[in-house]
């Protein structure tokens, strides 16, 4: 096989690790507590492993995969403390796969390129947006007591989660096409 080969393979296989982590945030809710989160650190290990595979394709899933791998570990210890350190490390996991998938469909689609790079920002900025909505209107709502608040938090919360789901699901339609610029190059 040549590495195209490899590489849409590999990538093909985040696409259904992506499908599963799609899943997975649709059932969070109705699944106990530590079958999610061991769902969620099962998702995040074959995400870890694909990434490993993906190094010889972009220099940038090597730092995926270690940015990964950090926010997977500290998320199994569950030290609260560091859960803002885990989620930076998934937010720079992020921007390096995103960027790897954009440099390596760029020669076939620059446009596809350009959604991955923008992929990443608007999840970014979706991400800071809805915590410190969420964040602010808990606290607000905490120091006040003010029953009244409470609509707008469930609303907040609604409109990120929706957000959120907008952008896996855009992570998967541009997996998608990628893979198929990159089969397309075998041909």
């Amino acid at each position: 096989m040549n590495e195209y080969t490899d590489t849409a393979k590999w990538l093909k296989y985040l696409l259904y690790v992506g499908i599963a982590g799609l899943v997975h945030y649709l059932l969070n809710s109705s699944l106990p507590g530590f079958l999610s989160a061991w769902m969620g650190y099962a998702i995040t290990g074959a995400t870890v492993y694909l990434m490993f595979r993906l190094i010889v394709s972009n220099a940038r899933y090597k730092k995926a995969m270690l940015f990964y791998g950090a926010a997977l570990i500290l998320n199994i210890l569950g030290i609260q403390k560091l859960a803002l350190a885990a989620s930076i490390c998934t937010i720079v996991g992020h921007f390096q796969e995103y960027y790897a998938n954009g440099e390596l469909v760029a020669p076939r689609n620059p446009r596809l390129a350009n959604q991955w790079n923008n992929l990443f920002w608007f999840q970014c900025a979706v991400e800071v947006a809805g915590y410190l909505l969420v964040s602010g209107l808990i606290s607000n709502f905490q120091a006040t007591g003010n029953v009244a608040s409470a609509p707008f938090l469930a609303i907040g919360t609604v409109a990120v989660a929706f957000l959120s789901l907008g952008l896996r699901i855009a992570y998967l339609l541009y997996l998608s096409r990628t893979v198929k610029a990159l089969a397309a190059v075998v041909e």
